[in-house]
């Protein structure tokens, strides 16, 4: 069973051997599978299959699955078929009988309610909404738990996750170090200083997110084995310090300092994708693709090593589920003027909608400088939506002048 992205890590070499032996040379059929798994379709895009024949319920679907996005891109031989999987049994030359399954389960809430308690239903919800990013409702759904004095450190880890996508950094700092101090398990712990770290850089306060960092780097490697997920993250929040450093310096044009930078970024990213792969962490795998166009690198340098590609940001943020990182592209785009006036008017109301404070003030700010007649307007919208998120005063004064 796969209940968390953990369980679709990279394939072990036995089973890429395996798949492989299978299909390679063949015309692969592909019947009743949506392709939104991770780890199984980027593999078969590497294998030298001879065809693949895909059949997608509806034009919706096709258009949706990230797994045929994987074979698109490539030389493979593609064929899409659209319409009900049932009418191809009969084209398969053997006698077969299928029928549609119709689940006797039909009251799906009243059979969760059953099995779960008011407060394991609380936080369950508020940690799928910290997935996707939607601050706003996990803060009501983790307000239920009372986060404040709540001694699980499950709660309080969801409380200091909602808290940081509402721009709430330093709050959320002093959160996820609670939630360390309540963790018995050493890794666990390390985890959540891992997360305070990332929320300190976000606030501004540099010098002390890298303290933590080298400090977190050293007891990584005091505690046997080594832990894959650990050693991925560590090497990401390296690379989000590093480029923090990296746009003050674009910004001087002292390109000597700008290439060792970028240098340093690209030994990053190449050692720090295979992990987040092998740990299974392929929002961090997606990270490492958004940063290396951040960086001006070549994507390439993520699948050197024989590793998978990812998708490309959009589609790839689209897959996971993301909408943070999603707000991140359509700024980036912006501030490139390859957004439309409707696209960025869509994702502030998107962000807006999840609660990303720091999404809506970044997104109002590029709205007033990119649109004069209604600069006025974005500029209050700016000013009420940088209020209410946590800033070094020597931060704002950088955003203030040079955006974000």
């Amino acid at each position: 069973m796969v209940f968390s992205l953990k369980h679709e890590s990279a394939m072990p070499g036995w089973k890429q051997e395996l798949l492989k032996k299978l299909i390679e040379n063949r015309v692969l059929l592909v019947i009743g599978y949506s392709g939104f798994d991770f780890e199984v379709c980027p593999e078969i895009a590497r294998i030298s299959v001879e065809s693949v024949v895909w059949n997608f319920f509806s034009q919706n679907d096709y258009e949706r699955s990230p797994g045929f996005n994987h074979i698109k891109n490539t030389n493979i031989n593609k064929t899409v078929l659209l319409g009900d999987m049932l009418s191809i049994f009969s084209l398969l030359g053997h006698p077969i009988s299928p029928r549609r399954y119709l689940s006797t389960q039909s009251n799906i809430t009243s059979l969760l309610q059953n099995s779960f308690s008011k407060d394991e239903l609380l936080l369950w919800r508020a940690r799928i909404l910290n997935t996707m990013g939607n601050s706003r409702l996990a803060l009501l759904s983790i307000d239920g738990l009372r986060p404040n004095s709540s001694t699980s450190n499950k709660v309080v880890l969801e409380y200091a996750q909602a808290l940081f996508h509402h721009g709430k950094y330093l709050s959320a700092s002093k959160e996820f170090i609670r939630a360390a101090k309540l963790s018995s398990c050493p890794y666990e712990k390390l985890h959540r200083e891992l997360d305070a770290c990332d929320s300190l850089r976000c606030f501004g306060s540099y010098r002390r997110a890298y303290s933590m960092l080298k400090n977190i780097r050293k007891e990584i490697y005091l505690l046997p084995p080594l832990d894959v997920d650990l050693r991925s993250r560590v090497l990401l929040k390296e690379l989000l310090i590093l480029y923090d450093f990296y746009k003050i310096i674009k910004k001087t044009r002292l390109s000597f300092i700008d290439r060792l930078l970028r240098n340093k970024s690209a030994l990053l990213i190449e050692q720090g994708a295979p992990l987040s792969l092998e740990a299974g962490r392929w929002l961090d795998f997606q990270q490492y693709r958004f940063w290396c166009e951040r960086f001006n690198l070549n994507a390439s340098i993520l699948s050197n090593q024989g590793g998978y590609s990812p998708l490309p940001t959009k589609k790839g943020y689209k897959h996971l589920g993301y909408q943070v990182a999603l707000l991140m592209e359509i700024c980036e785009r912006a501030k490139q003027n390859r957004s439309t006036s409707n696209e960025i008017d869509e994702g502030f109301d998107l962000a807006k909608y999840l609660g990303s404070h720091p999404s809506c003030w970044k997104i109002a700010q590029i709205r007033s400088r990119s649109f004069p007649a209604q600069k006025r307007r974005w500029k209050q919208i700016y000013d009420n939506y940088l209020k209410k998120c946590e800033y070094t005063y020597s931060i704002r004064v950088q955003f203030a002048l040079f955006g974000s």
